[in-house]
């Protein structure tokens, strides 16, 4: 794979998919969950996880639940999601990654779920969410 490989990690309620950096290059250690939208699954988020891999970030995307290869029947818009991304922020560390040096990456949906698990979590340390639907 171009500028990063896939390699498959532990399975919480939804599929995560890591793309580490290539061989060789420097290392961010930063580990960048990247979440899809409402409409999508997370093959939407291969050209930026592949993109931030050879930049040095290793990047997990998972599609959330009732979506793409996941387990699950309905969304719940963030709700349950953010409780997945935190199961999947628990797994990190068995695979080597850096649980203490998390970002979040959401659109839509995935960007409603990236600020609802930040406001919880403590090992997230920074978050982009781009046209985030949350209801208040």
């Amino acid at each position: 794979m171009n500028g990063g490989s896939k390699a498959p990690m532990g399975r919480p309620a939804c599929k995560p998919e890591r793309y580490a950096p290539p061989e060789g290059a420097p290392k961010q250690g930063i580990t960048v969950v990247a979440l899809h939208g409402i409409y999508s699954d997370s093959r939407e988020l291969v050209p930026i996880a592949v993109r931030m891999a050879a930049e040095g970030f290793d990047i997990v995307l998972l599609d959330l639940r009732a979506h793409g290869e996941s387990t699950g029947t309905f969304t719940t818009y963030g709700a349950k999601e953010s409780q997945d991304v935190s199961v999947l922020l628990d797994s990190l560390d068995r695979v080597g990654l850096p649980s203490d040096r998390v970002a979040l990456l959401g659109h839509s949906m995935g960007a409603a779920t990236a600020l609802l698990t930040a406001a919880r979590e403590a090992r997230v340390g920074a978050v982009v969410a781009v046209v985030a639907v949350v209801a208040v």
